[in-house]
């Protein structure tokens, strides 16, 4: 079974130039955070790639509880939330939670370290190839004029939140709401002897396609056009991944938007069944490091690979 999923809402928080990312309400200015947990201003809520505006609380530090009365039904402890604070059109402010606790009229969540996700090694030196998405096209994503879509194969999703679910989804990147058939979209793609008997296959891919429609934007294609960087994998997790490649990194500048295709091929022993996860996603460099004749480059995903991705990691031995 395949999965279509418009990644759109999440993406654009994650690529805004006036994100800042945090790790605790204890961060942010004390006159700030009460405008928030004196329940004065609405968080953006966003859950399974829906953006929902709900009421925050701290009761305890270190803590978040969003009020809300209609998702708790559809989420589960250790579910992953993204929770933006709108200070103003200059600056919002960004926290990765996961839920800790689900009660009748809210749920409780505690925000983590944006890096906090594990680390898996062993695809040292498998080759990764990038592309740099050019600035118009990087423009027209950030303000809607083009939607990115991940298509998933193979992977297991987590349990999806209806878009009925509190009315609609608030209208944040100011364009109309889309029906929940394009939201997320089952394709019927049955399983080819060939990735079925001799490997187990799966894939996410991120495409650009025009508003409201599954048609590949031409964008897409002019990506696809542009040369390849390649470079050795050092590590990758569900959130991003390491690579070194020769050079100074002179073409890569932090917060640049990437493309980057990977293959991580493993078998888990004698005689078992090659696996091998395929990836084609939008990435942003978070660090550019040089070492000498090459260089070290931190991507951070723009949107965290389903926990299903890491039964294709193997256990590091």
């Amino acid at each position: 079974m395949s999965y279509a999923v418009d990644i759109s809402g999440k993406v654009k928080e994650i690529m805004n130039r006036n994100n800042v990312q945090i790790r605790s309400l204890e961060l942010l200015d004390p006159r700030i955070k009460a405008l928030f947990t004196g329940r004065k201003l609405k968080a953006v809520v966003i859950v399974n790639n829906k953006v929902f505006e709900r009421l925050i609380d701290s009761p305890e530090k270190g803590s978040i509880d969003v009020i809300d009365t209609e998702l708790i039904s559809y989420l589960k402890v250790g579910q992953l939330i993204l929770i933006v604070l709108p200070v103003d059109k200059k600056k919002r402010y960004v926290l990765q939670t996961t839920v800790q606790s689900l009660y009748v009229d809210r749920f409780r969540v505690e925000p983590l370290d944006p890096r906090k996700n594990r680390r898996y090694p062993q695809f040292t030196d498998t080759l990764v190839r990038v592309r740099v998405v050019n600035d118009p096209t990087v423009m027209r994503i950030q303000v809607g004029e083009i939607d990115v879509t991940r298509k998933i194969d193979g992977l297991r999703l987590d349990d999806q939140i209806p878009l009925a679910v509190g009315s609609s989804p608030v209208n944040y990147e100011k364009k109309s709401n889309k029906s929940s058939g394009e939201e997320l979209q089952p394709v019927a793609e049955p399983v080819t002897e060939e990735n079925s008997v001799d490997q187990e296959l799966a894939e996410v891919r991120d495409v650009l396609c025009i508003n409201a429609s599954s048609e590949l934007s031409p964008d897409q294609q002019k990506i696809n056009q542009q040369p390849q960087i390649t470079g050795k994998v050092d590590d990758i997790s569900l959130g991003g991944i390491c690579f070194k490649c020769e050079g100074k990194g002179d073409v890569f500048v932090l917060n640049q938007l990437l493309y980057l295709d990977v293959a991580l091929e493993n078998s888990f022993g004698a005689g078992s069944r090659p696996m091998c996860l395929n990836l084609a996603v939008f990435a942003l460099v978070r660090a550019v490091r040089p070492e000498g004749d090459f260089c070290r480059l931190n991507l951070q995903f723009l949107s965290g690979l389903p926990p299903s991705a890491e039964s294709y990691f193997p256990e590091f031995s």
